[in-house]
């Protein structure tokens, strides 16, 4: 259930940019990993889990996102963020979704 939601998450994200891509011209994206530290903190204070490295930053339609994965093994952290407040709740209930519920 684990792999599923995983894989969930982070087909959504893709495809947030890439329908982002594809309806405006104005996305920044990058590997740059100083920039995609810079845009995390923006987001989130957090300590980077042990074996996490940056992969992508990205920066459109009033979404910012910053990926990171583990060089070896299945595991991606993303954080989200977005300069609507209303989009909090729809977010928060997708991945409320995705969450693997205990019995």
């Amino acid at each position: 259930m684990k792999n599923i939601s995983r894989f969930i998450l982070t087909f959504f994200v893709v495809s947030l940019l890439i329908v982002s891509s594809a309806c405006s011209s104005s996305i920044a994206t990058n590997s740059d990993l100083e920039q995609i530290s810079n845009l995390a903190s923006e987001i989130a204070d957090f300590d980077l889990p042990a074996g996490y490295k940056g992969v992508f930053s990205a920066s459109m339609m009033g979404y910012s996102v910053a990926g990171y994965s583990r060089g070896s093994g299945p595991g991606h952290l993303y954080l989200i963020q977005s300069e609507k407040e209303t989009d909090g709740a729809k977010l928060e209930q997708m991945l409320s979704e995705l969450t693997p519920k205990s019995a």
